[in-house]
């Protein structure tokens, strides 16, 4: 692999920047289906498994497990396309039709913790 030198990129708040990010992570579907990490069901027919909005997203589950499964693949695709996550930046955001969460085990993105 022939190793390139980029000296020149897309500044944050251009607005190419959402583009150039929904381009370039385009497969990542694709990849998390191939990894059997499902979405969540909300019409018996239709599964979503990420929103993605200009370079942000959002992984949707229904439970701990599935939603472990997901940051363990989404690590993956970024270490093999050379990403990086902001774990500072990552939340956990859990709806539950009745009541609140008591507690749940915490999720770790590469060994960080993801506050809930």
């Amino acid at each position: 692999m022939e190793t390139v030198n980029v000296t020149q990129g897309v500044l944050q708040g251009d607005s190419l920047s959402p583009l150039i990010f929904s381009l370039f992570i385009s497969d990542l579907i694709v990849h998390l289906k191939n990894s059997d990490c499902n979405g969540v069901n909300v019409d018996h027919h239709t599964e979503i498994t990420a929103l993605m909005y200009a370079d942000g997203l959002v992984l949707l589950d229904d439970n701990w497990a599935a939603a472990n499964k997901k940051l363990k693949s989404l690590s993956v695709y970024c270490h093999q396309n050379y990403l990086t996550v902001n774990p500072d930046k990552s939340k956990i955001l859990i709806f539950k039709r009745e009541g609140r969460v008591k507690s749940m085990k915490p999720l770790f993105y590469d060994n960080f913790k993801i506050e809930i």
